[in-house]
């Protein structure tokens, strides 16, 4: 294993000590106790990498590496806080390779002609609140008073409240806003099996998909299960089944990366010797281009009202979210390839179906994503794997398009 493998690994390692679970997981919940302390893992690194480190008002960390113009800053990173019973990898990768690429250019090439910025966003999976990419969004977007207090975890703590308890200003989130990031960069793990399947060590992230979340609700007839006829029934669960199974169909047909999800179940009354009068699920599709998405929402209203006609149900269908796919920079992606080329690494061009800081950043910005593969697939989960030479190779290909952009 190379240096710089060896110290991105070792690291990965030490930050995987902190939140650790029973179920041998991590467990770091945005604005706790486990956030703070890889917080102050990372600021001590940075320290000793030369970068003058400092927080925000909502909670960002960073380490800046002063360029000659102080106005114009090169922005890179990913989150620290996890799901719970998370791996070593998701988000804290993105952060370590910034930490080493950004030392590397310190160390060789002196100062830049622009600011360059390791980020350690805050908030980004929205698992403590529901409300994801807190420290993104103050960025570039902003965060309102309104949000600070409806949104509330699961002990009744608001947004707000946490914030105070760790040491920070609510009063002062909108001076987290920056008018001087000129782009932002990511590496991540794919938590997906593409990148593995195909036989590649590096994902040039095209773009990330848009989410839809819809409910859907069949009304039925509740009956006794022993003393109605099979020909005489109006189950809406067996309604909703064949809905799930035709949305599942549609999606597979229509091809990578379209997606469409059923996680969620509501089965009224729910007894076992009761037809269901009243079943209600939930959809997550995605897709990473915005027609695509679109045809797929309108299909999944088709098939839900198609299935219940020819079952004799109601059916209410009601979207929750419907937020469209986002592109990267083709400047940053065109960079990407140019030196990943250089490297001799081995790329694909991969949307991403999961969201990161990046899609929040690339409403506003030019940005940038790499992924690196995930054995297996896993991710959120403590069989999280990536390996040491594919996490070096992003850096590699990371400090350059850095060296580019900011010297």
């Amino acid at each position: 294993m190379r240096s710089e493998a060896k110290r991105m690994w070792d690291r990965l390692e030490t930050l995987g000590r902190v939140g650790r679970t029973a179920a041998q997981g991590l467990s770091r919940l945005a604005y706790t106790a486990a956030d703070k302390e890889a917080q102050k893992l990372m600021a001590g690194w940075m320290t000793e990498a030369g970068l003058r480190v400092y927080r925000d008002s909502v909670g960002n960390l960073f380490g800046r590496l002063e360029g000659r113009a102080k106005d114009r800053t090169i922005m890179v990173g990913s989150h620290l806080d996890t799901v719970r019973d998370a791996g070593l990898f998701d988000g804290a990768v993105g952060v370590v390779v910034a930490l080493e690429a950004v030392a590397a250019l310190a160390k060789h090439c002196g100062q830049p002609a622009k600011n360059l910025e390791v980020v350690v966003t805050c908030e980004e999976e929205g698992i403590r609140f529901e409300k994801c990419f807190v420290g993104s969004r103050a960025l570039v977007e902003g965060l309102t008073d309104a949000e600070l207090d409806a949104e509330k975890d699961a002990s009744g703590i608001s947004l707000r409240q946490a914030m105070t308890d760790y040491g920070l200003d609510p009063r002062r989130v909108r001076e987290a806003m920056r008018s001087d990031i000129e782009a932002f960069l990511e590496v991540h793990i794919e938590q997906g099996r593409v990148l593995e399947a195909a036989g590649v060590s590096l994902g040039i992230v095209t773009a990330t998909a848009g989410q839809i979340v819809m409910e859907v609700e069949v009304l039925g007839r509740q009956d006794h299960a022993g003393a109605t006829p099979m020909d005489l029934r109006i189950d809406s669960l067996a309604c909703a089944a064949r809905m799930m199974g035709c949305i599942e169909e549609y999606a597979r047909a229509l091809g990578r990366p379209a997606v469409a999800t059923v996680g969620k179940i509501h089965v009224e009354p729910g007894a076992v010797n009761v037809i269901p009068g009243k079943t209600r699920f939930h959809i997550d599709a995605r897709d990473g281009d915005p027609e695509r998405q679109a045809k797929l929402k309108v299909a999944i209203e088709g098939i839900c009202t198609g299935v219940a006609v020819e079952r004799g149900c109601e059916v209410r269908v009601k979207t929750f979210l419907d937020e469209r796919p986002v592109r990267m920079s083709s400047d940053m992606i065109n960079l990407f390839k140019e030196v990943a080329d250089a490297e001799k690494i081995r790329w694909l061009e991969i949307a991403s179906g999961a969201t990161h800081d990046a899609m929040v950043m690339a409403r506003r910005l030019p940005t940038g994503m790499l992924f690196i593969p995930s054995r297996n697939g896993r991710s959120h989960c403590p069989e999280e794997y990536s390996d040491p030479e594919h996490i070096l190779g992003a850096c590699n290909v990371m400090t350059e398009a850095l060296r580019r952009l900011a010297y």
